[in-house]
């Protein structure tokens, strides 16, 4: 029987290393601007992982240089869920708009998650991305 409580004791460790090596969930880099809707003011992200994505800290969006609009920290999306976040003051016919990481360094093309351009070329941050 002491044998019986190591191999218990063994397994359970192992099924925590393969859950922490297999079970990271998504990622920031698994959002996607699938949808841009510059009448409306709206901006659909969807998370293309098979895995579940909590925001962990505030997401902004950039357009027209303007930062006020975030995916808030602890926002979830489940895999394959498009969630649709009003995104005030579009530019009516074109432009883009960007999801960066965190509030730093907006001009570090490293912290854009994702981006979409509407209506024409080199609009906004298109230069940085």
């Amino acid at each position: 029987m002491r044998n019986a409580g190591k191999s218990v004791q063994r397994l359970a460790t192992a099924a925590a290393v393969l859950m922490a090596a297999g079970a990271h969930g998504a990622t920031v880099d698994d959002l996607v601007i699938t949808e841009v809707d510059p009448v409306g003011n709206e901006v659909e992200v969807t998370n293309t992982s098979t895995e579940p994505f909590t925001a962990p800290n505030d997401l902004p969006f950039c357009h027209l240089l303007n930062y006020t609009t975030v995916i808030p920290d602890g926002t979830m999306f489940d895999p394959g869920e498009s969630l649709v976040f009003e995104v005030t003051g579009l530019a009516d016919s074109e432009g883009d708009v960007w999801l960066y990481r965190n509030d730093n360094d907006f001009g570090d093309p490293a912290n854009i998650v994702t981006g979409m351009q509407y209506g024409g070329p080199n609009q906004g941050q298109t230069s940085t991305a």
